[in-house]
C-alpha cells in the first residue's frame, strides 16, 4: 500500500514541492495578519501595512492559493486518479473553486492602475496571469464535461504553468537585477513576463510529449 502512495505521488510531489517555494511565505503572511496590526515579530513584519486596513481579500487570497498548491499537484496522479476516481473527481471540484477564487482575488488584489509607465508592464503581466488561471480552469472542465480526457490534461497544465510563474520569477528576479537593480518596477514587469514565457512553453511542449 505505501508502495503504491508513494509511486502514485512521485511526479505530484514535485510540483508540490515548486508550489511550496510561493506557499509558504504567504502561509507566514496569513499568521502575521491573523496576528494583527499590534503584534511582533517575525510573521508580522512580512505584512504590508495596507493589508490590515482591509485584510478579507487578501486572507481569502492566501488560503484559496495554499488549498489550490495542495490539492493541484494530486490531480495529476495517473495512480490516485485510477484507484480512487471519486476522489479525483472531488478534488478536481475544489481544485477549480480555489484557483477561481486565488484568481479573481488576485485580480481584485492589484488595485489601482499604475501610476507610471515602468509599473504598466509588471501590472499587465500579473492580471494575464490571473485571467490564464481563471480561463484555463474553466476549459479544462469545460473539456472534461465532453469527455476530452487529452485536453482537460493540456489545460490543466497550463493552470499550473500559470500558478508556477512566483517560482520562475525568482529565477529572471536574480538574473535580472544588475541590470535593473534590486526590486525596480520594470525590472518586476519584465522578470514576471520571461516566467510567463518559460512557463507557457514548458507546458506546451509536455502536452506535445505527451508527459
Amino acid at each position: 500500500m505505501l508502495k503504491t502512495w508513494r509511486t502514485a505521488l512521485r511526479g505530484p510531489l514535485g510540483i508540490a514541492l515548486l508550489g511550496a517555494v510561493p506557499a509558504l511565505p504567504s502561509a507566514f503572511v496569513l499568521v502575521g495578519i491573523l496576528q494583527g496590526s499590534d503584534a511582533e515579530g517575525m510573521m508580522h513584519d512580512l505584512v504590508q501595512p495596507h493589508y490590515f486596513s482591509r485584510p478579507e481579500p487578501i486572507v481569502i487570497h492566501i488560503v484559496s492559493a495554499i488549498l489550490f498548491c495542495i490539492l493541484a499537484p494530486l490531480q495529476f496522479s495517473a495512480g490516485l486518479r485510477m484507484r480512487y476516481p471519486k476522489l479525483h473527481r472531488i478534488g478536481g471540484r475544489v481544485t477549480m473553486i480555489s484557483g477561481l477564487v486565488f484568481a479573481l482575488t488576485a485580480i481584485a488584489l492589484l488595485g489601482t492602475l499604475p501610476a507610471t509607465p515602468q509599473e504598466w508592464p509588471g501590472y499587465i503581466g500579473l492580471g494575464f496571469m490571473g485571467i490564464g488561471v481563471c480561463l484555463s480552469l474553466c476549459l479544462s472542465f469545460l473539456a472534461i464535461r465532453r469527455g476530452d480526457v487529452i485536453r482537460h490534461h493540456q489545460w490543466m497544465r497550463r493552470v499550473i504553468a500559470f500558478g508556477l510563474i512566483a517560482v520562475s520569477r525568482i529565477l529572471f528576479d536574480v538574473i535580472l537585477s544588475p541590470f535593473f537593480g534590486a526590486e525596480t518596477p520594470l525590472g518586476e514587469g519584465i522578470s514576471i513576463w520571461l516566467a510567463i514565457a518559460l512557463n507557457l512553453f514548458v507546458a506546451e511542449r509536455l502536452s506535445k510529449t505527451g508527459r
